[in-house]
C-alpha cells in the first residue's frame, strides 16, 4: 500500500503491504529567515521517503544544526510523500484519483533538545496541525508503461514516471527559542501506528486501503546531485531518530525498539527533508 524501505535503492519499495503542546502562532514574523534547509530546490515530483504504516513507524526525525543567529518563533516545513489513490492501488494500473483531491490528516511536529550521547532530550516545543494531503495522480499507462510493482501504476510528472507525489506541509510559528542544534520530528496516526492508531476501519478492506497508510515522510536521497542541506548542516548524517516496532529500523541500536530514540550508522543520505525559518530572539 505504501512506501519505501529506508536505505533501499531509489524510490520504489520492494515490499507490498497488506491492505497542543506549545502555542502555535498564527503567522511567521515578516523578518524570518531560513536557518536550515534540507528541501531540494527545484522541488521534485517524487522523493525517497520513510513509510509509517509499512515500516511500523510512529515518529521520525533527524538532528539539525542551524546557521545564522535567528532562533525565535520557528516556522517548520516538512516534505511529505503520498502514495494514496482514491481507488485502486499504487502498485497496479488501476490507481485513479480526481485532480486536486485530498484527505485530511493531523500531523504533530516535535522539537527536542539534544540529550546525552545524542539521545532525544527535553521536548522544547510541539504543535499539531491538520493538513489536506493530496492523493497521488492516476496511473498513466500510456506515458509510463511497465509490469510488476516497480513499474506498473506510475503517473507522469516533471519529466519522470513516479509512484509517489512529493509535497510540503508548513507548521505555523511556534513560541519557542531554538538552541543551535535540535532534534526535529513528525508523528501521525496510521491504522496500526502513531500516537493514537486509527485501528481497523472499512477503508482497510477496500483495494486502495486507508489513505493515511500511504503517507510517508520525504527524505533526501544519497542518489541526488546535491544531497546535503543548502543552509545549516546535519551533525549526524548517518543517523536518524525513530519510534518503530521494527528492530531493524534502529540499525545498531535494536534495543530501543518501540521508543523514540536514535538509530545510528545506516541513514547516510536519508535525512528528513525539512526547512526551518526563524526570527531574532
Amino acid at each position: 500500500m505504501t512506501g519505501r524501505i529506508p536505505r533501499a535503492a531509489r524510490r520504489v519499495a520492494a515490499v507490498l503491504v497488506a491492505a497542543g503542546g506549545v502555542l502555535a502562532m498564527s503567522a511567521a514574523s515578516a523578518s524570518a529567515g531560513i536557518i536550515y534547509n534540507n528541501v531540494p530546490n527545484p522541488f521534485p515530483g517524487g522523493m525517497n521517503s520513510q513509510p509509517f504504516q509499512a515500516q511500523q513507524t510512529s515518529e521520525f526525525g533527524g538532528q539539525v544544526q542551524f546557521a545564522g543567529s535567528e532562533r525565535g518563533h520557528p516556522v517548520v516545513t516538512v516534505a511529505m510523500s503520498s502514495w494514496a489513490c482514491q481507488s485502486g492501488a499504487w502498485y497496479s494500473d488501476n490507481c485513479v484519483s480526481a485532480k486536486g483531491s485530498t484527505f485530511s490528516e493531523p500531523v504533530t511536529l516535535n522539537i527536542y533538545a539534544v540529550g546525552a550521547e545524542n539521545a532525544p532530550g527535553a521536548l522544547l516545543g510541539t504543535t499539531t496541525q491538520t493538513f489536506q494531503m493530496p492523493y497521488r495522480p492516476s496511473s498513466n499507462k500510456k506515458r509510463c508503461p511497465g509490469t510488476g510493482p516497480e513499474e506498473s501504476g506510475r503517473f507522469y510528472a516533471k519529466g519522470e514516471c513516479l509512484h509517489e507525489q512529493a509535497f510540503k506541509i508548513t507548521f505555523p510559528a511556534i513560541a519557542v527559542t531554538l538552541p543551535a542544534t535540535t532534534i526535529i520530528s513528525v508523528a501521525y496516526n496510521t491504522s496500526q501506528y502513531g500516537p493514537h492508531p486509527y485501528g481497523e476501519l472499512p477503508c482497510e478492506s477496500e483495494a486502495q486501503g486507508c489513505p493515511y497508510d500511504a503517507l510517508n515522510v520525504a527524505v533526501r536521497g544519497s542518489w541526488e546531485e546535491h544531497p546535503l542541506p543548502s543552509v545549516g548542516s546535519d551533525p549526524l548524517p548517518a543517523d536518524a531518530y525513530i519510534n518503530s516496532a521494527t528492530a531493524a529500523d534502529y540499525c545498531s541500536n535494536p534495543g530501543a525498539v518501540g521508543t523514540f530514540g536514535i538509530s545510528q550508522g545506516c541513514w547516510t543520505g536519508e535525512q528528513p527533508a525539512i526547512e526551518v525559518k526563524a526570527s531574532r530572539k
